[in-house]
């Protein structure tokens, strides 16, 4: 499918990705930032998210009731959330409104107040989402085995920060982080709907140009991660087990992405899958299982997730050991059905203007080249059965990190 991006590059170090859609009704706006929990530092952690949470609360125009009305008020919508790797916020309105994005634009990211009162809000708010997760068995068990594998690193750490973290945020280190990480430099805006190229130049002239940071400081670089092969061993929560299988991986940029992500919708993506088919389906040892591949800036990981029946743990783990000196159980048929199922995502996105802008700010920001992602998804069709079966023994193998959940009857 034919698409008409136009990248505009600004003095400043801004990218703006601009694509015109006349068939769609609304206006999307995608901006993201090259900073997540990832590049913070001792003394930051938690930082990210909660400046996240801070942009949201007022502007210099606007308290966060009013900016939320102005866009309500005229059937808009807008989120925002935090990575690793990254930190992104979204608007989507009426194309007849598209106005009132750009005024978003300025309002919420581009005009921040770090009110003392707001950041007291902000710290019972996040210390209460922080504390929801501790009554969800999954992501402390998550957090507990990535603790043990990354260590003393901030992925080992939750992208909320913990509770002292949190306590410790002052309207100086907000501002700090804010003058360090959100510049025009770490800045890529992404906008899609029924446009012009100088509709689209007006409002960036008028709402984000103006409000640009022209102080250019340092970003500290990100340091790579180190993976620990270690085994966990936990129970707590329900009565649930399951098996984590975790391999040391690549970063982001890094040419085996591509493979090791068809290589994880093969092993555990879906019904196709091999450990779907063999283990759920024919065998019935688990009642879900899942491959998928986690990549960072820094680093990653591949994993396997499996919640083997009581009786079936022993074989479970007996039948991954097997697998691991054995490629023979991937198929070519397999191989299409996964190529489809990544595709279907990229197909499902470009149905709408959000879609696109995300797409859009996605391969901007991480690839810098939002032109990658037709070669990125033609390389796709390209992979063969030699290919995974290279990155399969390449990195599929121990030694790995194992995290075994087990029930309290265990």
């Amino acid at each position: 499918m034919q698409r008409n991006i136009e990248e505009i590059k600004h003095h400043s170090g801004l990218t703006v990705l601009f694509e015109p859609a006349n068939r769609f009704q609304t206006l999307s706006i995608n901006c993201w930032f090259q900073v997540g929990s990832s590049d913070e530092l001792p003394g930051q952690y938690g930082q990210a998210h909660f400046l996240e949470h801070m942009l949201f609360t007022g502007s210099h125009q606007k308290n966060n009731v009013e900016m939320m009305q102005s866009l309500q008020e005229v059937g808009g919508y807008s989120n925002a959330f935090t990575t690793y790797d990254h930190t992104g916020y979204e608007c989507v309105v009426p194309i007849e409104h598209a106005e009132k994005g750009f005024e978003w634009i300025q309002q919420v990211i581009l005009e921040p107040v770090f009110d003392q009162v707001q950041i007291r809000k902000e710290k019972k708010v996040i210390l209460e989402e922080y504390t929801d997760g501790l009554d969800q068995p999954e992501i402390v068990f998550e957090e507990k085995f990535w603790q043990k594998v990354y260590q003393n690193q901030t992925l080992a750490l939750p992208i909320l920060g913990q509770p002292a973290d949190i306590e410790a945020v002052t309207a100086e280190s907000l501002q700090a982080f804010y003058a360090c990480h959100y510049q025009p430099s770490q800045m890529v805006l992404s906008i899609c709907g029924n446009l012009s190229r100088e509709q689209v130049d007006k409002w960036l002239a008028q709402y984000v140009i103006p409000f640009l940071g022209s102080k250019q400081q340092d970003v500290p670089p990100l340091q790579p991660c180190r993976f620990a092969p270690v085994r966990f061993d936990y129970q707590g929560g329900h009565q649930q087990r399951k098996l984590a299988y975790l391999f040391a991986g690549v970063p982001t940029l890094h040419q085996d992405v591509m493979a090791l992500e068809l290589l994880s919708a093969c092993l555990g993506g879906g019904e196709y899958s091999h450990l779907f088919q063999d283990l759920r389906q024919d065998k019935q040892w688990v009642s879900h299982v899942q491959a998928h591949l986690f990549i960072s800036r820094g680093g990653g990981h591949f994993g396997i997730e499996l919640v083997p029946f009581q009786d079936r743990v022993d074989d479970v783990q007996t039948h991954i050991e097997n697998m691991l000196i054995d490629f023979a159980w991937i198929t070519d048929d397999m191989i299409k059905w996964a190529k489809k199922d990544l595709e279907k995502e990229v197909l499902y996105s470009l149905d709408s203007s959000w879609g696109r802008s995300k797409l859009n700010v996605y391969f901007g920001l991480v690839f810098a080249d939002v032109y990658q992602q037709q070669q990125y998804y033609q390389d796709l069709q390209k992979l063969t059965r030699d290919d995974l079966q290279t990155v399969f023994e390449k990195y599929l193998q121990k030694p790995y990190a194992l995290g075994y959940w087990k029930a309290k009857d265990d």
